[in-house]
């Protein structure tokens, strides 16, 4: 029996030196004051954008264009927003919806595309127009673009369209 006992403690610290031995790359074992080790190479980037957090897409005009927006109408939305993105379509952008009207600030950090971005009220009437350019990845604090009023809504749309198609403060969305 104490022959047994002995190979069973002898299973017992293999087993547990092995699991030891089996932590993930770079981290360190439980209990250890040693930093994981730091590599001088650059990280390797994924080829492909994280996957959008399921927005749904909804037709709105504004004067006479009508346009196919994807709505960011939750936290996790809002947040994700256009990031990772390499284009938009021609008249397609991305409505922000809030609960209630405020002054609302948007940054482009990991957006690739530079934008325009139009603030609206409760009213469905725009506000403010700005020009957003992306955020370099090595900036820790991009540029913040806020509101000049209190908005329900932002639209953000490529670079210049609020401009090619006339589209104005003042001006109203109509939600389909």
């Amino acid at each position: 029996m104490r022959r047994g006992g002995d190979a069973l403690r002898g299973i017992v610290v293999l087993a547990f030196t092995l699991l030891i031995g089996c932590k993930n790359e770079g981290e360190s074992a439980p209990g250890s004051s040693l930093a994981p080790p730091r590599s001088s190479a650059a990280p390797v980037s994924s080829p492909l954008p994280p996957p959008s957090p399921g927005f749904a897409t909804r037709l709105i005009s504004i004067g006479s264009r009508e346009l196919v927006i994807e709505i960011a109408d939750t936290d996790a939305r809002r947040e994700h927003g256009l990031m990772h993105r390499q284009s938009l379509g021609r008249d397609e952008g991305m409505l922000f919806i809030f609960e209630g009207e405020a002054v609302r600030s948007f940054w482009m950090r990991n957006t690739r595309i530079p934008l325009s971005i139009a603030y609206i009220d409760s009213r469905k009437r725009i506000i403010d127009i700005q020009d957003m350019q992306p955020a370099p990845d090595s900036e820790p604090y991009p540029r913040q673009y806020p509101s000049r009023g209190p908005a329900m809504y932002a639209l953000e749309m490529n670079l210049g369209w609020f401009a090619r198609n006339n589209v104005k403060i003042g001006d109203k969305l109509a939600l389909r």
